[in-house]
């Protein structure tokens, strides 16, 4: 994504409120009539999401997002978002969103996991994940729908689909923080599926 805004000439801090997208890493921002050179603090309002950070480069005159935390790239080690080193199913991409200590090295008890339980006096089916922490562009989203032959009908509208976080710290084995979530969604008197969406730039 690419966004100008304009900055006073001498200003120590630039301060940035785009208008249009949510900064994401890549973000490059160019500054109109701005400084071209010298150190420039970068402040944004709202804040940067946790995991991104930004920098300014006088050479550009623009202003970088980046990522601060864990990235595929540095995570894959080459393998490509749709490829399955071990032939179990699961994407690399998904093995990283899900907490793999590299691809094809997939936990077990890392793994999704689903249930069928009553909570209030309401069937619920649930499904429990691991999401690893750190990557502001990686995006996990639980979906439900409640026919398979509509595809078109699936939604992660919160009305429907409750989303809870464990409080608890979660690691890998190579010591990577996760956070464990559970995804529910009401079953009495309909169909209930549940589905989780994985997206990474």
């Amino acid at each position: 994504m690419k966004a100008g805004f304009i900055s006073d000439l001498g200003v120590a801090t630039l301060s940035i409120s785009p208008t249009s997208q949510t900064p994401t890493n890549g973000s490059t921002f160019v500054i109109l009539n701005g400084p071209t050179d010298g150190n420039r603090a970068v402040t944004f309002s709202p804040a940067l999401d946790s995991g991104l950070a930004a920098s300014f480069d006088p050479g550009t005159s623009t202003v970088i997002v980046q990522s601060t935390g864990p990235t595929f790239s540095g995570w894959a080690g080459g393998a490509a978002m749709d490829s399955d080193v071990d032939a179990n199913g699961m994407s690399a991409l998904l093995e990283y969103a899900f907490g793999a200590n590299a691809p094809g090295q997939m936990d077990p008890n890392l793994k999704p996991s689903t249930a069928i339980g009553n909570a209030g006096g309401t069937n619920q089916l649930a499904i429990t994940y691991y999401v690893r922490k750190g990557d502001a562009s990686l995006q996990v989203e639980p979906q439900s729908n409640q026919d398979l032959s509509m595809p078109n009908e699936w939604t992660n509208n919160p009305a429907v689909i409750s989303v809870t976080t464990n409080p608890a710290t979660f690691t890998n084995g190579n010591g990577d923080s996760l956070e464990q979530r559970t995804a529910r969604v009401g079953l009495d008197g309909t169909r209930g599926f549940l589905r989780l969406k994985v997206s990474h730039p």
